[in-house]
């Protein structure tokens, strides 16, 4: 990473007139006034003298003009083509020990996959923000053409990536606030999906299981309920219990269990049906009923709203659910940043990547 660093930028000054350059080629045209020296400097983390020294090479360049009064406009944008994109960053939400399995695997095999048809290179950087220790910013900035952001929730983490000036995608979590480009799966379609084959079996009355939002505050679980629950109003169905499982707490998920159980063998009218967030719950789910004699589907219906295509449903051909295109999801994260890149000013893309039913056996419940 050290010998990278230093062939690329020989010193502070140097950087801070590449950073200046890719805020220019994304946020600014041609005429623009930019923010003040020290504004700019408090962005780029970076000193104001640094910033000055930095524009005078700009404007020998004849990219910026100081104009007295007025400030520091735009003359012309570093490139008249589109920028290149050789070195991509990829900073995932955690660290790197679980990227190649999964869900996550399937996303970066996908990422790679373009990268290659494209001739890139892929640098990756565990996520060290804030409380998780100090950011990698200078390191990203320095080696990288755009940003991968996988699965980042926090606002004001993608809000300082976003200061660097870098194009960038976030992947696997939306969020309205930040207004960064956002590519994910088809949650809401999948979830709606998901309720209408259930009723379409007859199933009348459902309950649902998501992830504790003490373990997943993501974009994928707040859309999933809805969906869920948009659906059941639509189609006129009864809505029983919504269980919150925090799989990171064993005693708690003894609990939710019990409480399902007792739900499903007390209840007067019990729902036939339980749909389920994501895989890893409805896995839970499946061990919580064997363990209490309940048989899935002879008793109870499962439907899931998000599975991996090799994930650990993918020999349990009872339960209905959506294979989600999560190595789609890394080709579309390439393509949209090359989108960005030939569309600087255009408002944040939002791609939603669709998904594979995979219908399972109906429950018996449905017929007494």
């Amino acid at each position: 990473m050290t010998d990278i660093l230093e062939k690329k930028y020989k010193n502070a000054s140097q950087l801070t007139v590449e950073k200046i350059k890719r805020l220019i080629s994304r946020s600014y045209d041609v005429g623009d006034v930019l923010p003040a020296h020290r504004e700019l400097a408090a962005q780029l983390s970076v000193g104001h003298a640094t910033v000055t020294k930095a524009m005078k090479t700009l404007s020998a360049q004849l990219i910026v003009n100081p104009v007295r009064s007025k400030g520091t406009v735009v003359l012309r944008r570093p490139s008249s083509e589109v920028p290149a994109l050789s070195q991509i960053a990829y900073i995932p939400k955690s660290g790197l020990s679980a990227l190649f399995v999964g869900y996550r695997g399937q996303m970066l095999s996908g990422l790679g996959s373009k990268m290659d048809e494209y001739g890139m290179n892929l640098v990756l950087f565990p996520n060290k923000h804030k409380y998780r220790g100090a950011a990698p910013m200078e390191e990203v900035i320095t080696v990288a053409d755009a940003l991968v952001l996988e699965g980042i929730t926090d606002v004001d983490v993608v809000d300082d990536y976003i200061a660097m000036g870098l194009p960038i995608v976030c992947m696997d979590h939306y969020s309205q606030v930040s207004g960064v480009d956002t590519v994910v799966c088809d949650n809401f379609g999948a979830g709606h999906r998901v309720v209408k084959h259930l009723a379409e079996l007859g199933h009348r009355h459902l309950s649902y299981v998501r992830q504790s939002p003490y373990v997943s505050r993501d974009s994928d679980n707040v859309e999933r309920l809805a969906a869920f629950e948009k659906a059941v109003i639509e189609l006129q169905l009864t809505c029983g219990p919504i269980f919150s499982v925090n799989s990171n707490n064993a005693s708690e998920c003894d609990a939710v269990g019990d409480s399902i159980v007792d739900m499903l063998q007390s209840s007067k009218n019990p729902p036939t049906a339980i749909v389920v967030a994501d895989e890893a719950t409805a896995e839970w789910l499946l061990g919580a009923c064997r363990k209490a004699g309940i048989k899935v589907p002879r008793d109870l219906s499962i439907a899931v709203i998000a599975q991996c295509e090799y994930g650990g449903l993918r020999n349990v051909n009872y339960i209905s659910g959506c294979v989600m295109g999560f190595q789609e999801m890394g080709i579309k994260a390439i393509e949209t940043l090359k989108r960005r890149c030939q569309e600087p000013k255009a408002d944040p893309f939002l791609v939603r990547v669709g998904f594979e039913f995979v219908e399972g056996y109906t429950c018996r419940a449905v017929n007494n």
